[in-house]
């Protein structure tokens, strides 16, 4: 039972965490090697634009954006998957 118990402790923890720690390696690598990932942005009334939809939430324009995005979605997504564990995943994904 208390292992059962820290499994879902963990869970609601630690998928947060990992998302959060995507943004900023995906800021970092942009930062070290020079990339400008605003290219994959969002881009209206073009086709190449679409990919933009897929991308878009991994791109920042700097690290003071990125820290303001991080904190609400660490406490939100940790609110998503301790309250409604069940359906977490399917609203992340259509989210």
């Amino acid at each position: 039972m208390e292992q059962e118990l820290e499994h879902k402790n963990n869970s609601y923890f630690t998928i947060p965490l990992y998302f959060v720690l995507t943004l900023w390696v995906v800021k970092w690598v942009e930062y070290k090697f020079g990339f400008n990932f605003a290219l994959l942005g969002v881009k209206p009334q073009s086709i190449e634009g679409l990919k933009g939809i897929i991308f878009s939430p991994l791109i920042h324009g700097d690290t003071v954006h990125l820290f303001n995005n991080t904190v609400p979605l660490f406490l939100l997504t940790m609110a998503i998957f301790y309250f409604y564990k069940k359906i977490a995943w399917r609203v992340i994904l259509i989210s």
